[in-house]
């Protein structure tokens, strides 16, 4: 058996015509603009990623052939106890008719009546043809009744009848024109399986893997007027040209780009527009540092006031998804209850922190390590179960407050191991619990992202908005909002 290694197969994929599709996922794929070796390696590229990917039961590799002398084989498909199948390709225009067909499976069998290693398990065998476009009707009714079909055909002669041309036609059995194997090619016929694949079936497979759709074809990409707006939108974004459609930006970029360049002075924490170098320079150093200090303290007033914001928003979140939902119903014990404030604080406040330590600074400290749920999680359960171990064994040396604090202290720390004997008791509780409490976890953490974004900009402007009725508008619309606290 001559087969073709990967790097040859590789190396052909390369240097083949990729004929241009249009890709508007319902039209078959333009098989014959391929030339037949390529169809051949289109299909054997196919079905090995398939393999590869266990779509093929039974089936554990594939082997495409040299392209000659192959014996009516095109691949050789291989299963736990060797040759289990085959495939044979045809690339042709029309419908591939039922007489093709049957001298295809003759042209197999009587290849396989001289040469058993090619059919080692009649009753264990395969034999698969992938076509470019179609089967006749009478083709089809072969294929899906074949057990029947083939017998009507033996039958009437037909089998017969082929198997005559055949050995006529093809020098390779010449020694057979005198005395065709008639009853082992019929024996063969009616023991092997018989499938089929057309172009439709091609088709949607290889659409559904985009690496063989792409070294096999130029594909086009055709999308509707609001598909391609939005591809330009990304395009510009790419580039850093991003299309101003959004009114905030409009009114930011408007006011600056009406700004001299030489009266823009940049800070890196702050940005002036409208204020020149020659301003900042008249500057004394205490004006200069009392501006900046202003714009600090606003920044680090803003993050403190938002950390605060966050612990409100994860205890009211915890007793609304965890307390009333799973304490209050006994889906999990106390001791796990206290696992979700550190974990959403740990996961939420890192975005906040990237934005206010410096990257180098920022690697050092707790906020900068990159750690999976499962690893803060871990973290969290452990330093509880110390917490716990440590309680539970009546020392209270790391409780801090006056004595009446102290007390309350112990209070809750016996409400929260109520029902725990020891300390083997609470890890095997928290096991029990951490199953149900993670995605609940997930879940809370995913809204509390949505609360706050990764970055943050403050903008001052002048008093000019005064004189746009329009902006007004907006700001009483905000005001609304937000409420009468204002």
């Amino acid at each position: 058996m001559h087969k073709v290694s990967d790097q040859q197969t590789q190396e052909e994929i390369q240097s083949g015509y990729r004929p241009i599709v249009l890709d508007s996922s319902f039209a078959i794929l333009p098989f014959n603009n391929l030339g037949d070796r390529e169809f051949e390696i289109l299909c054997y590229s196919l079905v090995k990623e398939e393999i590869k990917k266990k779509k093929h039961q039974g089936l554990t590799d594939i082997v495409l052939m040299q392209g000659v002398g192959e014996r009516g084989r095109d691949c050789v498909l291989y299963g736990k106890d060797g040759v289990s199948g085959l495939i044979q390709c045809k690339k042709y225009t029309g419908r591939l008719t039922k007489p093709q067909l049957l001298k295809e499976l003759i042209k197999f069998a009587l290849y396989a009546s001289k040469d058993s290693s090619i059919l080692p398990n009649l009753n264990n065998f395969k034999y698969l043809i992938y076509v470019s476009n179609d089967f006749t009707e009478p083709a089809n009714d072969l294929i899906h009744n074949y057990s029947l079909s083939i017998l009507d055909d033996i039958n009437n002669g037909n089998i017969a009848k082929y198997i005559s041309e055949i050995v006529e036609e093809y020098e390779s059995f010449r020694k057979e024109r005198f005395s065709p194997p008639l009853e082992e090619v019929k024996k063969i016929l009616t023991s092997i399986k018989v499938d089929a694949v057309n172009g439709t079936d091609l088709t949607n497979r290889i659409y559904a893997e985009s690496t063989i759709l792409k070294n096999f074809f130029n594909v086009k990409t055709v999308v509707s007027i609001d598909d391609a707006d939005q591809i330009i939108r990304k395009a510009f974004d790419d580039y850093g040209l991003k299309l101003l459609t959004d009114e905030d930006l409009k009114s930011i970029q408007a006011r600056i780009s009406q700004t001299n360049p030489d009266h823009r002075v940049g800070f890196g924490f702050v940005d002036f527009y409208g204020y020149s170098v020659e301003f900042f320079k008249s500057l004394k150093n205490e004006e200069y540092q009392e501006i900046l200090n202003i714009v600090v303290n606003l920044q680090m007033t803003l993050n403190r006031k938002l950390l605060d914001f966050i612990n409100t928003e994860i205890r009211n979140l915890i007793f609304s998804e965890v307390t009333c939902n799973l304490l209050r119903t006994r889906k999990i014990h106390q001791i796990s209850v206290d696992v979700c404030a550190p974990y959403l604080f740990k996961r939420v406040t890192q975005s906040v922190m990237k934005q206010v330590i410096p990257d180098f600074l920022l690697d050092e400290s707790q906020f900068g390590k990159s750690e999976s749920t499962e690893d803060v999680i871990s973290e969290v359960v452990e330093r509880l179960m110390k917490t716990c171990e440590r309680i539970m064994a009546g020392d209270y040396s790391e409780l801090v407050g006056d004595d009446d604090l102290v007390e309350m202290k112990k209070d809750l720390f016996r409400h929260t191991y109520h029902g725990l004997a020891n300390i083997t008791a609470a890890r095997e509780r928290m096991e029990l619990d951490l199953p149900i409490l993670i995605p609940v976890l997930k879940s809370m953490e995913s809204k509390l992202n949505q609360s706050i974004s990764d970055t943050r900009t403050v903008v001052i402007s002048d008093s000019s908005f005064l004189n746009n009725k329009e902006k007004l508008r907006k700001i009483l619309e905000t005001c609304n909002k937000i409420g009468p606290l204002l």
